[in-house]
């Protein structure tokens, strides 16, 4: 069944999106819709109150390094209509870190192995998230870009060109507030980088990171101008971890200007200008 359910934008001007959703019947609680994570996840409050029990560990890599989850089993998560059983998740504090950021309540991650039976449609104007399964509607509209899936972490990875050059390998990252790139490449294309007076948070910790601009960013047919970046250090960590060597991410000051689509079964992006 197609699900559609509104979101929200938390965090001032460079906010997370966060959707309802509901776990073992229970909720609403708010998730992250993140595409850049490999796995969802739940708070350990919200493990604890549903006794949604650890049953192994493992250590993963967030942007601001090294998280150590424990791995439990929902026997449901639900986006709306759209409705997973025996979905894998990670348990973890930092939820709670970032909601602090924010200023939300943030309960869990909606990530790639919920995702990858969809075609996801975040339609940013509308602050709408629709979820449906191949064969249920017709192929969204707007320009198409095939995506592929880094090696050992399934991050999207798509060609980008930046101020007319490239293309460059970024991620489609829904759960980052900003676009970032590297700091090997801002150097080649003569970014002028300015640091941040406080440093960002991700996943794993604090990162000290600096700003740049670009002229124009662009994935197929669809270009924004004058997007603000970040340069954070993690790019090598993240590159090993996925695989693949990685340049930059989009994130959401570039998605924000489409109604975006992640057709997972069909390897597709399309963004549809509004």
């Amino acid at each position: 069944m197609a699900a559609e359910v509104p979101f929200r934008l938390a965090g001032g001007d460079n906010p997370l999106l966060l959707v309802p959703c509901e776990v073992n019947g229970a909720g609403p609680f708010e998730f992250i819709l993140d595409s850049g994570a490999t796995t969802c996840l739940i708070s350990r409050e919200l493990a604890e109150r549903l006794g949604v029990e650890a049953t192994g560990s493992r250590v993963g890599t967030g942007a601001g390094g090294k998280i150590t989850l424990g791995i439990g089993t929902l026997r449901t998560l639900s986006v709306g209509a759209a409705s997973q059983s025996d979905v894998r998740v990670g348990i973890t504090d930092e939820l709670e870190r970032i909601g602090g950021f924010v200023g939300a309540k943030i309960f869990g991650v909606v990530g790639f192995n919920f995702f990858r039976n969809y075609r996801v449609t975040v339609d940013y104007p509308a602050l709408v998230v629709r979820l449906s399964s191949p064969g249920e509607e017709g192929q969204a509209r707007g320009d198409s870009v095939a995506f592929q899936i880094a090696p050992t972490r399934p991050l999207l990875l798509l060609p980008v060109s930046v101020n007319g050059r490239g293309p460059y390998r970024f991620a489609l990252d829904t759960g980052s507030s900003m676009s970032s790139i590297s700091p090997d490449l801002a150097r080649d294309l003569g970014l002028t980088t300015t640091a941040a007076e406080e440093g960002g948070l991700g996943a794993g910790g604090a990162l000290e990171v600096a700003f740049t601009r670009a002229d124009s960013i662009a994935l197929g047919g669809s270009i924004v101008n004058g997007v603000d970046l970040t340069v954070p250090p993690f790019f090598p960590m993240l590159s090993q971890a996925a695989g693949a060597q990685l340049d930059g991410a989009l994130g959401h000051n570039f998605l924000r200007n489409f109604r975006v689509t992640l057709d997972y079964p069909e390897s597709a992006v399309r963004l549809e200008r509004i």
